[in-house]
């Protein structure tokens, strides 16, 4: 995968992680790379995702559809789950 999408990626996972006012203790970022996919996923402890803010991280989420087809979203009280291509 090319690094411009990883990094624009890795950037609007750092955005959502800003969103919610996580700080960098706060969060885990994993992240493989393989030739043509990705999978990255944030997780944390110390608070829950709000439907509201589930809306917002969608919108985020949704807006790199352009650079990327986006194949599974998963949104869990305490994780986001980005697989893509």
């Amino acid at each position: 995968m090319e690094f411009d999408k990883v990094r624009m990626i890795t950037d609007k996972f750092g955005e959502i992680s800003k969103l919610l006012g996580l700080e960098k203790g706060e969060t885990t970022l994993t992240l493989s790379v393989e030739d043509n996919s990705i999978l990255i996923g944030l997780q944390f402890e110390k608070r829950e995702i709000k439907e509201n803010e589930r809306l917002e991280i969608l919108k985020k989420i949704n807006s790199l559809k352009k650079y990327l087809k986006i194949d599974h979203i998963i949104i869990n009280p305490r994780s986001i789950i980005l697989q893509g291509n």
